[in-house]
């Protein structure tokens, strides 16, 4: 029995690990999150994965129909010091039915980004891709939404 999975979004949450700058005005604003789009998974007998590269690209494995395609993450870095390279470290997490923690998971995996580094005005642009792993248990996941909150920590 197929079912129809989609996963609208995943939600950043973004920690700033301030150096000998000291605190000051940095901002990070959502363009899009990334998102997996629509898709029919045939059977969870094994792993499937839909994976979105940082420019938007979407491939997949395994047993899974895309209905509609997902998207990369993007986000506009301001305040940070001016012609800098700042460092990007993703996190990992469990995809579930309404970011509840319950039921059957997807793993989420994100060691996709670009290497953002800022202009003269101290300002960046991150995009960003990711992973999704089926379990492979043989338990189907129920129609819905999954999302889950994931880490990105940027460092200069």
């Amino acid at each position: 029995m197929s079912k129809i999975i989609k996963i609208i979004s995943l939600i950043f949450v973004f920690l700033l690990i301030l150096n000998q700058y000291g605190a000051s005005a940095q901002t990070i604003t959502k363009v899009q999150d990334i998102s997996f789009g629509t898709f029919v998974l045939k059977n969870n007998t094994s792993n499937h994965t839909i994976t979105i590269s940082t420019t938007g690209a979407t491939t997949f494995t395994g047993d899974i129909i895309m209905l509609s395609l997902g998207n990369n993450g993007e986000y506009t870095l301001t305040g940070f010091p001016p012609n800098t390279a700042l460092g990007i470290t993703i996190g990992t997490g469990l995809l579930s039915i309404n970011g509840s923690g319950t039921g059957e998971t997807m793993t989420f995996d994100s060691n996709t980004h670009n290497s953002p580094v800022t202009d003269g005005a101290g300002n960046a642009t991150l995009l960003t891709g990711a992973t999704i792993t089926t379990s492979g248990s043989g338990t189907m996941y129920p129609d819905g939404t999954y999302s889950e909150q994931i880490n990105i920590t940027v460092s200069y």
